[in-house]
């Protein structure tokens, strides 16, 4: 059984490295081929993402860059991935099953599935069109992206998306069948984030994420200027400039350290006693299950996505998206050394149970048909059989 994933639309294997993602972006996919399935990554990228190829092991890379030229503006490049399947007929006519590594870019896989009659399954790591109501995004994003989903999702023969809210906001707003969609959680590598024996700083709090609107860092930044604590901030994002002059204008206790590998991010974690993220609108945030892995102390929004992964002090504490709310979280948790040990072991349990990446590795190749390395069944027909139920 060959698997094509069709990395997100203008995402290369060395954006992903200069990221710091690259590791964890394929530990899923390297465990599946040695697990004996065939796995093939379509990217965004030319010739040079060839040179990754001793680190991705068994798994196949097919740059597109390779076979086209690259335009210079994106609305080029979106015009060119319409015509790419057909581009690139030989290699994706080898491959049994396409897979959507997120939902930008789907449609370059819609168009190989029509061309090629191949089983697709479409993947949200959050659900675009929720997003883009949520956060009050330009009308030409919102029809886009319903546009995108609603043929995506018609096409496609599973949808995997990472928690029942996506799933039901799919059923209601796209009218898709329950059967079809799948909830699959991200995952963690467990033996990488672990608790470390790291002194941790008494008196500073940490956030790792994208430097953007939803993320709610302004009201963050006001809350920490209310406490004796200090703010360090680990990403890149288009705030960046303003997140620096506000903090400089304002005297606030805060460091913005940019951009970090993921494979610094476990020993990172474990420099601090709390983690925080009180951001407007989530899906499964990546960071914040790291960070409960990693055994901290973690704060989140009562929004949907967090408050279905954190219990209210029992694996960590909730609060609203204001900046008083978020200042009194910080002080009683922070002033609460048992609260934070208690929060930490029973995130880390959490993580173990569900999120490890051995339970979604097992999920995954129960999606394509493979319960176990014993028993293979034919995917396509699993799929015939659960629709026509």
């Amino acid at each position: 059984m060959h698997i094509l994933v069709f990395l997100t639309f203008n995402i290369s294997l060395k954006k992903w490295d200069v990221y710091g993602l690259l590791d964890r972006e394929i530990a899923l996919y390297r465990q599946l081929v040695e697990d004996g399935l065939k796995v093939s990554l379509l990217t965004y990228g030319d010739e040079e993402d060839l040179d990754y190829q001793e680190r991705l092991g068994g798994i196949g890379i097919i740059p597109v860059y390779q076979f086209a030229s690259r335009p210079k503006s994106t609305l080029l490049r979106f015009l060119q991935s319409l015509i790419l399947p057909f581009r690139l007929k030989a290699q994706l006519r080898q491959a049994d099953i396409y897979k959507t590594n997120q939902m930008w870019g789907s449609w370059v896989a819609v168009v190989a599935k029509i061309l090629y009659r191949k089983t697709l399954v479409i993947r949200c790591g959050y659900e675009q069109f929720r997003f883009g109501l949520l956060m009050k995004m330009p009308w030409t994003f919102k029809i886009f992206t319903y546009l995108n989903s609603f043929i995506s999702y018609r096409v496609a023969d599973k949808i995997v998306i990472s928690s029942e809210i996506g799933k039901n906001f799919i059923i209601k707003f796209f009218k898709i069948q329950e059967n079809k969609i799948k909830i699959q959680y991200n995952y963690v590598e467990t033996q990488k984030f672990k608790p470390l024996p790291e002194t941790r700083h008494p008196d500073r709090i940490l956030f790792v994420g994208r430097l953007e609107k939803e993320k709610n860092l302004f009201a963050l930044l006001d809350a920490i200027r209310q406490t004796p604590l200090t703010l360090d901030i680990v990403g890149e994002g288009r705030l960046k400039d303003e997140l620096t002059s506000y903090i400089k204008v304002n005297k606030i206790k805060a460091r913005l350290l940019g951009r970090m590998a993921n494979s610094r991010l476990p020993e990172t974690y474990n420099r601090y006693p709390v983690y925080i993220l009180p951001s407007f609108c989530e899906g499964m945030p990546k960071t914040l299950l790291e960070a409960m892995s990693c055994g901290m102390a973690v704060i989140g929004s009562d929004i949907e996505g967090i408050h279905n992964i954190i219990k209210h002090k029992e694996s960590g504490y909730l609060c609203d998206t204001t900046t008083e709310s978020i200042r009194d979280a910080v002080r009683e948790v922070m002033g609460d050394p048992s609260l934070r040990q208690r929060c930490g072991s029973r995130a880390r349990r959490y993580i173990e149970e569900y999120h490890s990446l051995d339970s979604i590795v097992r999920q995954e190749k129960k999606i394509y048909g493979f319960d176990n390395e014993n028993n293979k069944k034919d995917f396509v027909s699993t799929l015939q059989q659960e629709t026509c139920c």
